[in-house]
């Protein structure tokens, strides 16, 4: 048994979101022996501490550290000795319980998970309009894909879309990509102006929650080259899409295994079940990470996931949903669990439960029912607290005030009568 990422190794931590000063950073570090921690900047105190002692890093970089006076933050004590081996760069992921891990990546699984999406795709060189966080796996493969394999990336965000999207058909003659998460979609289809825009792509890369269908019969309508598409932290982003010709077609899911990957469906037992049979998604492939920060490293090559799907016989994937309690809204993986810890902790609530509902916009809608331990205790009050020690991604978007929860016969909350209720709100 050994942990990942033991030993004296240099630990730098990346707390940086200006794309400019990113990428300098990473490729600063390619050149050395060390290990690189994307940090998230917009976390809260919480799950900045929660990093900090997981990682225990010898230092920590900041946008601010790159504007007037450096500002350098060691942590932890170096003695100056390093082991001989490769840099590693450690993802940030929720993985199955939506608390912060980080996963272990080479940069040799970078290069198989970039080489598989360009065999794939029959695209030589990747180029990009990035509009996700580089500390995101989903917007740092950007920039590996652009680096590997010759191409080119535009940093912009969703708001500034045409801006950043001329800038690349201005730069770039062809293979040209846009990765969204459904939230983005639906915002950037909500403006007529950017159809146009959107139609020019090779392909429109759609992942990080469930697509409504009707933002995919809205994107079908205005034949975009749409491209839904399933992939983790855990194996540096895509490991099946569905190629924009076939979702044209009407096909839906997240279709084939990218050709560095296979993936398998397996019942409770751990076998293979036939196709058309549910069960939880099984990867195997060398674009997986070495393992999680200080868990047992992953010597086989495989990984089950917390998501249950289908394989139909054409080998097609569709994913179904999650085997525990996360939900992905925005894009953005949210433990509840660790949702109800923070408001029980704050002891103005008797109970509380926290859930998600389909929802058009964010995919997974964040939803608390409570009933609170006085009349003095307000909403405005909790997701005040609430924001100081949590990313605004978790604050729930719906409240339900109680003075009671429904329950069956047994005394159990009924939770659909929650989601009902939420619905409706």
């Amino acid at each position: 048994m050994r942990a990942v990422s033991e030993g004296s190794r240099i630990r730098l931590a990346s707390a940086i979101a200006e794309p400019e000063w990113f990428c300098a950073v990473l490729f600063a570090v390619a050149e050395i022996d060390c290990e690189l921690y994307l940090y998230n900047p917009n976390w809260g105190t919480k799950e900045r501490l929660d990093a900090d002692r997981l990682v225990a890093p010898h230092w920590i970089v900041e946008d601010r550290d790159f504007g007037g006076e450096r500002i350098e933050k060691p942590l932890a004590s170096f003695d100056g000795h390093r082991d001989s081996i490769e840099s590693r760069i450690m993802i940030p992921t929720g993985g199955s319980s939506g608390k912060i891990k980080f996963a272990v990546h080479s940069w040799q699984t970078l290069s198989v998970a970039t080489q598989g999406l360009s065999q794939y795709l029959g695209a030589p060189a990747i180029s990009s309009h990035c509009v996700l966080p580089l500390f995101h796996v989903s917007g740092f493969m950007q920039v590996i894909r652009a680096v590997l394999t010759g191409g080119k990336v535009v940093f912009g965000k969703a708001t500034t879309f045409k801006s950043g999207h001329d800038l690349l058909f201005a730069n770039c003659d062809f293979d040209r990509y846009l990765s969204l998460v459904p939230t983005q979609l639906e915002r950037l289809l909500a403006d007529e102006k950017t159809h146009p825009a959107l139609r020019e792509y090779d392909a429109i890369f759609v992942g990080g929650s469930s697509i409504q269908e009707s933002l995919l019969a809205q994107a079908r309508e205005l034949r975009l080259p749409i491209a839904p598409t399933y992939g983790m932290t855990e194996t540096a982003a895509q490991v099946a899409t569905l190629k924009p010709q076939r979702f044209l077609e009407g096909a839906n899911g997240a279709g084939s295994a990218l050709p560095h990957i296979a993936i398998e469906i397996v019942g409770e037992n751990g076998g293979v079940v036939p196709s058309g049979s549910t069960g939880r998604i099984r990867i195997e492939g060398k674009s997986l990470c070495l393992g999680l920060l200080g868990q047992e490293a992953w010597d086989n090559g495989s990984y089950l996931t917390a998501d249950i799907g289908v394989l139909d016989s054409d080998g097609s994937l569709s994913v179904i949903g999650r085997a525990d309690r996360v939900i992905v809204s925005g894009g953005e993986k949210i433990d509840l669990e660790e949702i109800e810890s923070e408001l029980k902790r704050l002891g103005a609530i008797s109970e509380v439960v926290v859930f998600g509902v389909e929802d058009a916009e964010w995919g997974s809608r964040l939803c608390v029912a409570y009933t609170p331990c006085g009349s003095d205790t307000s909403e405005s009050e909790l997701r005040r607290i609430l924001s100081q020690s949590l990313a605004n991604f978790k604050a729930p978007k719906t409240w339900l005030r109680l003075r009671a929860f429904p329950r069956t016969e047994a005394g159990k909350i009924r939770l659909s009568e929650l989601e009902r209720m939420a619905k409706e709100m």
